[in-house]
């Protein structure tokens, strides 16, 4: 069992030492910055690190939101991306087919987190003298770096049973780590509701479109409304197929409801038809489009919610 007991509270953050956001645009961060705003907690900046391969959702979502952030008088979103100096990627996808791979999830690791993610954060915190994610850092960071004060991140982990399998990130040389939601107790559902209390609409799952923690109403949910980022997904597993020994495609491995390679569910699920090139065409969608999943379930808390404030008055 892991230890998610918060080492630190945020309403003990030094005066001085800055409160960096990480924010994937998903549920949980959305939700941990509006109650940091309701409970008064500065926020010193608010980031997102961009793989280049998030639903078209999630990159409109960032309007939503910096739209309601300027309302509370809040920092704006800045987007952090990778960079490098090779001119072959400079996106998750690119990685991918350019190395003939996977995301990294799909071999049982996280690289693509700390490559794309983790990595273009720290740099662009605490600046960096040289190489392609070259930048002269925070100003809130730097000065609180010199003055010997501590800089704080808050993650967003909340407090439900499957985030609990995470462990809290230990304090380094650079960062201490606060967890607003565990620290407040919200699981994803209240996550829902606090979005909602504050008038926004809630965000589907930040993620990959080639994810391979997609489940399968995802994917019908992206061959029917974004085709093109579908095919994307399935050309990736095709270039990286070469290559794979031990696992079968971005799925991994087979269930018993499904087969490991995307591929193999699509052409099953007569989602895309095998030319006689060799080539996969996609099949369009017939009938009433599908919803995402995370919306049906959003649904049902904005009911929830609203239900209350109806018994309340």
């Amino acid at each position: 069992m892991v230890d998610t007991t918060p080492l630190h509270s945020v309403f003990d953050i030094e005066d001085g030492s800055p409160l960096i956001v990480s924010c994937g645009m998903g549920v949980d961060s959305v939700a941990m910055i509006i109650r940091l705003w309701r409970e008064g907690v500065p926020i010193s900046a608010i980031l997102f690190a961009d793989t280049g391969g998030e639903k078209p959702e999630t990159y409109a979502y960032i309007a939503v939101f910096d739209e309601w952030l300027r309302q509370h008088n809040l920092p704006k979103i800045e987007r952090v991306a990778y960079r490098q100096s090779h001119g072959r990627y400079d996106t998750l996808a690119g990685n991918c087919i350019a190395n003939q791979m996977l995301p990294s999830l799909a071999y049982g690791g996280r690289g693509c987190s700390g490559k794309f993610k983790h990595e273009p954060l720290d740099g662009y915190v605490l600046g960096k003298s040289r190489g392609p994610w070259k930048d002269e850092g925070l100003i809130c960071a730097l000065e609180a770096k010199a003055r010997g004060l501590p800089i704080y991140r808050a993650i967003g982990y909340d407090a439900g049973p499957k985030d609990a399998r995470r462990a809290n990130i230990p304090d380094d040389r650079h960062f201490r780590y606060v967890y607003p939601l565990r620290e407040f107790g919200m699981d994803r559902i209240e996550c829902m509701a606090e979005i909602i209390r504050a008038g926004l609409p809630v965000p589907i799952k930040s993620a990959c479109t080639f994810c391979p923690a997609s489940k399968p109403a995802e994917l019908v949910w992206l061959h029917a409304l974004h085709p093109d980022l579908f095919m994307q997904a399935l050309t990736i597993e095709a270039v990286a197929a070469p290559k794979l020994t031990v696992v079968q495609g971005l799925w991994r491995k087979a269930t018993k409801t499904r087969p490991g390679s995307w591929t193999e569910w699509a052409l099953k699920e007569a989602m895309v038809e095998r030319l006689e090139d060799g080539s996969l065409r996609h099949v369009p969608h017939l009938g009433p489009m599908p919803r995402h999943p995370d919306e049906i379930e959003a649904d049902r808390v904005r009911a929830e919610v609203v239900g209350c404030r109806g018994d309340a008055a």
